[in-house]
Order: C-alpha cells, then structure tokens, then sequence
C-alpha cells in the first residue's frame, strides 16, 4: 500500500492534522490513542487508489479529538481531520522540554504492536492484568498478548536497544481493542 504523508500546522496544545489531498478517509484514529510517525493514521482513497496515512517523523502526541471513520469520509485538500495533544502535558515547558519529551515519544520507550491484531491486558478474563500503570517492569516481563486468527503473541519488555527495567507510564491501549502494526501499546519511562 502506498504512503501519504499528513499535514500538521502546530498550535500551543499540539497540532492539528490535516487532509494531505481530495479524497476519502477511512480508519482515523480514536480519542486517546497515541500516535507516532511509526504508526498509521488512518487511510485516504483517492481516484480509486488507497493510501496509508501516516504522521511526519517529527509529529506526535495524542488524538484529542477526531472520528473513527467506518465509512468513507469526504475531505478537502488541508481539511482538518482530528487534533493532537502532547503526552506529557505540563503548565509551563521550554522549548528544551519539549523537543525533550517529543523525542521521548518517538524514540525506544514506546512498545508497539508487531501487527495488527486484538490486544489483551490479561492472560485470560479471569486473571489480573500483566502490568498496571506505575509498575516497573524487568527484561523479558510480558505486558500484554495479541491475538491473530487465534493465535496469542506475547508482548515483552526488552530486547538489545532497551533497558534492563522501565516503569509503565502510560498504557496506550483498552484491553479488547484492536491494534494495527506499529500502533503504541505502552509508554515507558
């Protein structure tokens, strides 16, 4: 699938995306889902061909507000599709803060989806959760499952880029929900 790359004009609170081109949009992403360039944003049939939408390498944050299309969507060139937050809001932040926690954001503390899928919290409904938010978590700790076509992958922590331990700061995710490839599943600190 072909790539289009958003529009985003930033604001005090974020920035706000917008339509690449004339088209149709489908599968934008739902408020409260955190978003990096990794990541897709939804897709944009133009003249029958259907694009992955995706965020520039310097945008991210989270969706305040926009629609989870099912249906295709009408939009115009530069037509705001949702808004984007920062995840770590604070009253006061320098620029250094903020180019700071951006790159927090986009780099290695992000455990992503390896696919699309449903992703599960727990082992079974039954059970507590692998992690909450606050919990510190050891290399090869499993945070979560993915299921697909009924076979459950193990999300773990770790891995050679990644430190020994980290603490859950944000769980990206409802338990139940589906996830597509690349989608932020935890925040780490």
């Amino acid at each position: 699938m072909k790539t289009l790359e958003l529009l985003c004009e930033k604001n005090d609170k974020g920035f706000t995306v917008k339509a690449p081109a004339v088209g149709c949009v489908t599968h934008l992403p739902g408020p409260g889902q955190i978003l990096t360039a990794s990541a897709g944003a939804g897709q944009l049939r133009v003249l029958g061909t259907v694009y992955r939408l995706k965020l520039p390498e310097q945008v991210a944050g989270k969706v305040k507000a926009g629609e989870s299309a099912v249906s295709c969507k009408a939009v115009a060139y530069d037509e705001p599709l949702f808004a984007l937050t920062s995840v770590y809001q604070q009253e006061s932040v320098s620029t250094e803060e903020t180019k700071s926690s951006q790159a927090r954001v986009i780099g290695k503390n992000i455990i992503s989806a390896p696919t699309d899928g449903v992703f599960y919290r727990r082992p079974s409904p039954d059970q507590p959760s692998y992690v909450e938010v606050g919990d510190t978590v050891k290399a090869g700790q499993v945070l979560g499952l993915i299921e697909v076509m009924k076979c459950f992958n193990q999300i773990t922590f770790g891995g050679s880029a990644a430190a020994s331990e980290a603490k859950i700061l944000e769980i990206c995710v409802a338990d139940g929900c589906e996830v597509k490839y690349q989608q932020p599943l935890f925040l780490l600190g």
